[in-house]
Protein backbone atom coordinates (compact mmCIF):
# COMPACT_ATOMS: atom_id res chain seq x y z
CA UNK A 1 0.00 0.00 0.00
CA UNK A 2 2.81 2.40 0.90
CA UNK A 3 4.60 1.63 -2.40
CA UNK A 4 1.38 2.27 -4.35
CA UNK A 5 0.84 5.65 -2.68
CA UNK A 6 4.48 6.60 -3.23
CA UNK A 7 4.25 5.74 -6.94
CA UNK A 8 1.05 7.76 -7.28
CA UNK A 9 2.65 10.72 -5.50
CA UNK A 10 5.64 10.63 -7.87
CA UNK A 11 3.34 10.56 -10.91
CA UNK A 12 1.32 13.50 -9.59
CA UNK A 13 4.49 15.54 -9.12
CA UNK A 14 5.67 14.68 -12.64
CA UNK A 15 9.06 13.61 -11.34
CA UNK A 16 11.19 11.83 -13.94
CA UNK A 17 13.75 9.56 -12.32
CA UNK A 18 16.61 8.13 -14.35
CA UNK A 19 18.10 4.87 -13.18
CA UNK A 20 21.84 4.82 -12.63
CA UNK A 21 22.21 2.01 -15.18
CA UNK A 22 20.64 4.08 -17.99
CA UNK A 23 22.33 7.40 -17.20
CA UNK A 24 24.70 8.64 -19.90
CA UNK A 25 27.43 11.01 -18.75
CA UNK A 26 27.75 13.71 -21.45
CA UNK A 27 31.34 14.32 -20.33
CA UNK A 28 32.31 10.70 -21.05
CA UNK A 29 30.69 9.59 -24.28
CA UNK A 30 32.24 6.49 -25.80
CA UNK A 31 33.91 6.54 -29.20
CA UNK A 32 31.98 4.48 -31.75
CA UNK A 33 28.66 4.42 -29.90
CA UNK A 34 25.59 6.25 -31.23
CA UNK A 35 23.49 8.50 -28.99
CA UNK A 36 20.09 10.11 -29.41
CA UNK A 37 19.90 13.75 -28.31
CA UNK A 38 16.78 15.52 -27.06
CA UNK A 39 17.46 19.18 -27.71
CA UNK A 40 18.52 21.16 -30.76
CA UNK A 41 22.33 21.07 -30.55
CA UNK A 42 24.92 23.08 -32.52
CA UNK A 43 27.25 21.14 -34.82
CA UNK A 44 30.37 23.26 -35.29
CA UNK A 45 32.78 22.80 -38.22
CA UNK A 46 35.81 23.46 -35.99
CA UNK A 47 36.78 23.94 -32.35
CA UNK A 48 39.29 26.77 -32.78
CA UNK A 49 38.48 28.32 -36.17
CA UNK A 50 40.87 30.78 -37.80
CA UNK A 51 37.83 32.87 -38.70
CA UNK A 52 35.11 32.50 -35.99
CA UNK A 53 32.55 34.54 -37.95
CA UNK A 54 32.96 32.31 -41.00
CA UNK A 55 32.74 29.19 -38.81
CA UNK A 56 29.40 30.40 -37.43
CA UNK A 57 28.00 30.64 -40.95
CA UNK A 58 28.96 26.98 -41.45
CA UNK A 59 27.40 25.83 -38.17
CA UNK A 60 24.60 23.27 -38.49
CA UNK A 61 21.87 22.27 -36.06
CA UNK A 62 21.22 18.71 -34.94
CA UNK A 63 17.46 18.49 -34.30
CA UNK A 64 15.67 17.10 -31.28
CA UNK A 65 15.71 13.34 -31.76
CA UNK A 66 18.84 13.47 -33.91
CA UNK A 67 21.80 11.21 -33.39
CA UNK A 68 25.53 11.65 -32.85
CA UNK A 69 28.31 9.10 -33.17
CA UNK A 70 31.56 10.29 -31.54
CA UNK A 71 34.70 9.38 -33.48
CA UNK A 72 37.19 11.57 -31.62
CA UNK A 73 37.49 13.61 -28.41
CA UNK A 74 39.39 16.87 -27.97
CA UNK A 75 39.69 18.99 -24.83
CA UNK A 76 39.13 22.75 -24.69
CA UNK A 77 39.10 24.73 -21.44
CA UNK A 78 38.89 21.48 -19.50
CA UNK A 79 35.75 20.28 -21.30
CA UNK A 80 35.50 17.59 -24.00
CA UNK A 81 34.43 18.43 -27.51
CA UNK A 82 33.29 15.47 -29.58
CA UNK A 83 34.03 15.05 -33.27
CA UNK A 84 30.85 13.31 -34.38
CA UNK A 85 28.95 11.97 -37.35
CA UNK A 86 25.52 13.55 -36.94
CA UNK A 87 22.16 12.53 -38.41
CA UNK A 88 18.56 13.70 -38.07
CA UNK A 89 15.50 11.90 -36.66
CA UNK A 90 15.10 9.89 -39.86
CA UNK A 91 18.79 8.86 -39.85
CA UNK A 92 19.62 11.09 -42.80
CA UNK A 93 23.26 12.12 -42.41
CA UNK A 94 23.88 15.77 -41.55
CA UNK A 95 27.65 15.47 -41.65
CA UNK A 96 30.79 15.57 -39.52
CA UNK A 97 31.39 18.30 -36.98
CA UNK A 98 32.12 19.11 -33.35
CA UNK A 99 29.68 19.09 -30.42
CA UNK A 100 30.50 20.82 -27.14
CA UNK A 101 29.83 18.44 -24.23
CA UNK A 102 28.34 21.38 -22.31
CA UNK A 103 25.49 21.48 -24.85
CA UNK A 104 24.64 17.87 -23.98
CA UNK A 105 24.27 18.35 -20.22
CA UNK A 106 20.71 17.77 -19.05
CA UNK A 107 19.57 16.06 -22.25
CA UNK A 108 19.15 12.52 -20.83
CA UNK A 109 21.02 11.04 -23.79
CA UNK A 110 20.09 7.55 -24.93
CA UNK A 111 22.48 4.95 -26.30
CA UNK A 112 21.28 3.31 -29.49
CA UNK A 113 21.78 -0.42 -29.69
CA UNK A 114 24.31 -1.13 -32.45
CA UNK A 115 21.91 -3.78 -33.79
CA UNK A 116 18.99 -1.35 -33.96
CA UNK A 117 17.40 -0.89 -37.38
CA UNK A 118 17.19 2.83 -36.64
CA UNK A 119 20.93 3.10 -37.07
CA UNK A 120 21.29 1.31 -40.39
CA UNK A 121 21.51 4.46 -42.54
CA UNK A 122 24.58 5.60 -40.62
CA UNK A 123 26.38 2.32 -41.24
CA UNK A 124 28.80 2.08 -44.12
CA UNK A 125 29.18 -0.92 -46.35
CA UNK A 126 32.93 -0.32 -46.10
CA UNK A 127 35.09 -0.85 -43.02
CA UNK A 128 37.25 2.10 -42.05
CA UNK A 129 37.91 4.63 -39.29
CA UNK A 130 38.46 8.36 -39.68
CA UNK A 131 41.31 8.71 -37.19
CA UNK A 132 42.13 12.38 -37.71
CA UNK A 133 40.96 15.49 -39.49
CA UNK A 134 42.78 18.78 -39.86
CA UNK A 135 41.88 22.11 -41.38
CA UNK A 136 44.22 23.84 -43.83
CA UNK A 137 42.33 27.11 -44.19
CA UNK A 138 43.63 30.30 -45.73
CA UNK A 139 42.37 33.62 -47.02
CA UNK A 140 42.59 34.50 -50.70
CA UNK A 141 44.42 37.84 -50.59
CA UNK A 142 43.06 38.98 -53.95
CA UNK A 143 39.37 38.43 -53.09
CA UNK A 144 39.58 38.25 -49.27
CA UNK A 145 37.51 35.08 -49.52
CA UNK A 146 38.05 32.57 -46.72
CA UNK A 147 39.05 29.19 -48.21
CA UNK A 148 38.17 26.10 -46.17
CA UNK A 149 40.19 22.91 -46.77
CA UNK A 150 39.93 19.67 -44.80
CA UNK A 151 42.34 16.76 -44.70
CA UNK A 152 41.23 13.38 -43.34
CA UNK A 153 43.42 10.45 -42.31
CA UNK A 154 41.50 7.21 -42.76
CA UNK A 155 42.61 3.78 -41.61
CA UNK A 156 41.12 0.92 -43.60
CA UNK A 157 40.12 -2.25 -41.75
CA UNK A 158 40.78 -4.33 -44.87
CA UNK A 159 42.41 -3.81 -48.24
CA UNK A 160 40.19 -2.36 -50.96
CA UNK A 161 40.48 -2.03 -54.71
CA UNK A 162 40.89 1.31 -56.45
CA UNK A 163 37.19 1.33 -57.35
CA UNK A 164 36.21 0.65 -53.74
CA UNK A 165 38.57 3.36 -52.49
CA UNK A 166 36.84 5.79 -54.85
CA UNK A 167 33.44 4.85 -53.40
CA UNK A 168 34.74 5.30 -49.84
CA UNK A 169 36.06 8.73 -50.84
CA UNK A 170 32.64 9.75 -52.20
CA UNK A 171 31.01 8.52 -48.98
CA UNK A 172 33.34 10.57 -46.75
CA UNK A 173 33.02 13.68 -48.93
CA UNK A 174 29.21 13.46 -48.89
CA UNK A 175 29.25 13.48 -45.08
CA UNK A 176 31.92 16.16 -44.61
CA UNK A 177 31.25 19.83 -43.78
CA UNK A 178 31.15 22.16 -46.76
CA UNK A 179 34.67 22.93 -47.97
CA UNK A 180 36.43 24.23 -51.04
CA UNK A 181 38.77 21.22 -51.02
CA UNK A 182 38.97 17.86 -49.25
CA UNK A 183 41.96 15.55 -49.11
CA UNK A 184 41.76 11.97 -47.82
CA UNK A 185 44.89 10.01 -46.89
CA UNK A 186 44.17 6.27 -46.78
CA UNK A 187 46.21 3.80 -44.71
CA UNK A 188 46.39 0.02 -44.86
CA UNK A 189 45.23 -1.97 -41.78
CA UNK A 190 48.77 -2.80 -40.57
CA UNK A 191 50.26 0.67 -41.01
CA UNK A 192 50.62 3.73 -38.83
CA UNK A 193 48.69 6.88 -39.75
CA UNK A 194 51.22 9.52 -38.70
CA UNK A 195 53.19 9.52 -41.94
CA UNK A 196 52.78 9.22 -45.70
CA UNK A 197 49.64 7.47 -46.92
CA UNK A 198 50.03 3.75 -47.59
CA UNK A 199 46.82 2.78 -49.43
CA UNK A 200 45.88 5.80 -51.52
CA UNK A 201 45.16 9.51 -51.73
CA UNK A 202 41.87 11.12 -52.74
CA UNK A 203 41.57 14.82 -53.59
CA UNK A 204 38.25 16.56 -54.20
CA UNK A 205 38.76 20.17 -55.23
CA UNK A 206 38.63 22.58 -58.18
CA UNK A 207 40.37 20.93 -61.10
CA UNK A 208 41.15 18.01 -58.78
CA UNK A 209 44.09 19.92 -57.28
CA UNK A 210 44.47 20.70 -53.58
CA UNK A 211 46.39 23.89 -54.35
CA UNK A 212 43.56 25.18 -56.59
CA UNK A 213 41.04 25.40 -53.75
CA UNK A 214 40.69 29.16 -54.33
CA UNK A 215 40.13 28.77 -58.08
CA UNK A 216 36.74 28.89 -59.81
CA UNK A 217 37.13 25.53 -61.58
CA UNK A 218 34.77 22.57 -61.62
CA UNK A 219 35.45 20.28 -58.68
CA UNK A 220 36.82 16.85 -59.50
CA UNK A 221 37.62 13.76 -57.48
CA UNK A 222 41.09 12.37 -58.21
CA UNK A 223 42.13 9.11 -56.54
CA UNK A 224 45.73 7.89 -56.51
CA UNK A 225 45.92 4.21 -55.63
CA UNK A 226 48.84 2.77 -53.64
CA UNK A 227 51.31 4.15 -51.11
CA UNK A 228 53.10 7.47 -51.37
CA UNK A 229 56.47 5.72 -50.99
CA UNK A 230 55.50 2.75 -53.14
CA UNK A 231 53.55 -0.45 -52.73
CA UNK A 232 55.08 -3.59 -51.28
CA UNK A 233 54.88 -6.69 -53.45
CA UNK A 234 53.11 -9.33 -51.38
CA UNK A 235 55.68 -11.96 -52.33
CA UNK A 236 58.24 -9.87 -50.42
CA UNK A 237 56.18 -9.84 -47.21
CA UNK A 238 57.80 -12.07 -44.61
CA UNK A 239 55.37 -14.47 -42.93
CA UNK A 240 55.91 -13.57 -39.28
CA UNK A 241 53.58 -12.07 -36.64
CA UNK A 242 53.09 -8.34 -37.23
CA UNK A 243 54.13 -7.47 -33.66
CA UNK A 244 57.40 -9.37 -34.09
CA UNK A 245 58.18 -7.67 -37.41
CA UNK A 246 57.50 -4.24 -35.91
CA UNK A 247 59.82 -5.11 -33.02
CA UNK A 248 62.57 -6.13 -35.45
CA UNK A 249 62.14 -2.95 -37.48
CA UNK A 250 62.28 -0.80 -34.34
CA UNK A 251 65.51 -2.47 -33.21
CA UNK A 252 66.96 -2.31 -36.72
CA UNK A 253 66.58 1.47 -36.74
CA UNK A 254 67.86 1.65 -33.16
CA UNK A 255 71.08 -0.13 -34.12
CA UNK A 256 71.58 2.29 -37.01
CA UNK A 257 71.00 5.22 -34.64
CA UNK A 258 73.73 3.78 -32.44
CA UNK A 259 76.22 3.99 -35.30
CA UNK A 260 75.94 0.71 -37.19
CA UNK A 261 75.77 0.84 -40.97
CA UNK A 262 72.95 -0.85 -42.89
CA UNK A 263 74.73 -4.19 -43.30
CA UNK A 264 75.88 -4.35 -39.67
CA UNK A 265 72.42 -3.57 -38.26
CA UNK A 266 70.73 -6.13 -40.53
CA UNK A 267 73.31 -8.76 -39.58
CA UNK A 268 72.78 -8.05 -35.89
CA UNK A 269 68.99 -8.36 -36.18
CA UNK A 270 69.41 -11.61 -38.13
CA UNK A 271 71.57 -12.94 -35.29
CA UNK A 272 69.22 -11.67 -32.56
CA UNK A 273 66.11 -13.26 -34.07
CA UNK A 274 67.56 -16.25 -35.90
CA UNK A 275 66.51 -15.29 -39.42
CA UNK A 276 68.39 -14.48 -42.62
CA UNK A 277 69.74 -11.05 -43.50
CA UNK A 278 67.60 -11.14 -46.65
CA UNK A 279 64.46 -11.45 -44.54
CA UNK A 280 65.62 -8.64 -42.25
CA UNK A 281 66.10 -6.37 -45.26
CA UNK A 282 62.59 -7.15 -46.51
CA UNK A 283 61.17 -6.37 -43.07
CA UNK A 284 63.10 -3.09 -43.13
CA UNK A 285 61.56 -2.13 -46.47
CA UNK A 286 58.09 -3.09 -45.23
CA UNK A 287 58.55 -0.98 -42.10
CA UNK A 288 59.54 2.08 -44.10
CA UNK A 289 56.64 1.75 -46.55
CA UNK A 290 54.14 1.20 -43.73
CA UNK A 291 55.27 3.93 -41.32
CA UNK A 292 56.06 1.53 -38.50
CA UNK A 293 57.22 3.13 -35.22
CA UNK A 294 60.88 4.09 -34.89
CA UNK A 295 62.98 4.96 -31.81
Amino acid sequence: MKKTLLSLFIVMLGVNFISASSFVDPLNLEIGKTYTIFKITPLMPEIDPVNPEYALTKMKQIPNGGKIKPIKVEMKNGKPWYKVLASDQSNNIIGFGFVNSTALIGQNLEVINSNSKANTKNESYYLYDIVEDENYDFRDLSTQKFIHRIQYRVKLKKEYSETELTEISKEIISQAPKAEAISILFYLPDTETNGAYTAGLATWSPNGKWEDADKNYTKKLIVKYGGALGTLDKKNVIDLPLSKKKEMFFNLVKYEDQGMNGYQSSAQIAKDYGITVEKVNKIGIEGILKNWPMP
